[in-house]
C-alpha cells in the first residue's frame, strides 16, 4: 500500500496543474538544501529521542515521573536557543549558528554513546540539555538561510512543507525503530546483558 501510494503521490506531482506539492519550490536550492537538512535531523536525533524514555525507564530503572522530569532539559534548552538564535540571525551568519548547533548536537550524541544503564541524572541532563540548544541553533537558522533566495511567491507554499519535513521523516522513522527495539524476541534477554 505504501509504494501505491508514493506512486499515487508522483503520478500527481508530475501530472496535474496544480499539485499537493509544486515541485518548483525544490528548484531554490536554499530550500531543497534546508529541506533535507530538516529531513535528516527528523531521520537521526527527533527520532532517536524517542527510544530514550524506554531505556531510562527499562533499563535505568527510572519512574516515569523521573523519565519525564529528565527529559525536561532538552526542551528548556531548545526554548532558550531558539530565543537566542532568532535574535542572532539578523547579527551573525546563520550558517555559522547552524554549524555550531550541528556541533553540539554531535558532541552530545557522542556523550551518549558511552551511556550505560547506570547513567546519572546530572550528566543525562547536561546531555540532553545540549541537544536542545543544538536544535535551536539548527532550527531557527536554518528557516532563515532557506528561505533566503526562495520566490515570495514560492514562500507561502514552501513553509509548510520545511516545518513538516522532520516531522515527515520522524514518523517514517520511528515506524521502523520502535517496533525492532521495543518488540524484537531477545530484547529481554538483550538487555539483560547490558
Amino acid at each position: 500500500m505504501a509504494c501505491l501510494g508514493i506512486y499515487l503521490f508522483i503520478v500527481h506531482l508530475f501530472t496535474t496543474d496544480t499539485p499537493f506539492m509544486p515541485p518548483r519550490i525544490f528548484r531554490d536550492v536554499n530550500f531543497a538544501a534546508g529541506f533535507l537538512i530538516m529531513f535528516a535531523i527528523g531521520m537521526i536525533l527527533l527520532s532517536s529521542m524517542a527510544l530514550l524514555p524506554p531505556y531510562l525507564q527499562n533499563l535505568g530503572g527510572y519512574s516515569i515521573t523521573s523519565t519525564g522530569l529528565l527529559m525536561a532539559p532538552r526542551g528548556l534548552g531548545t526554548m532558550l536557543a531558539m530565543v537566542l538564535a532568532g535574535r542572532l540571525s539578523s547579527r551573525v551568519d546563520p550558517r555559522l549558528l547552524m554549524f555550531a548547533g550541528i556541533l553540539m548536537i554531535c558532541a552530545s550524541m557522542w556523550s551518549m554513546v558511552g551511556w550505560t544503564p547506570d547513567v546519572d541524572a546530572w550528566s543525562l541532563a547536561l546531555t540532553t540539555f545540549t541537544q536542545g540548544i543544538g536544535l535551536g541553533f539548527v532550527f531557527i537558522p536554518l528557516q532563515v538561510v532557506a528561505f533566503a533566495t526562495c520566490p515570495p511567491t514560492c514562500a507561502a507554499t514552501a513553509r509548510p512543507y520545511l516545518a513538516s519535513s522532520a516531522t515527515w521523516e520522524r514518523a517514517r522513522h520511528l515506524h521502523f525503530v520502535v517496533p525492532v527495539g521495543a518488540d524484537h524476541p531477545n530484547h529481554a534477554r538483550a538487555s539483560s546483558k547490558v
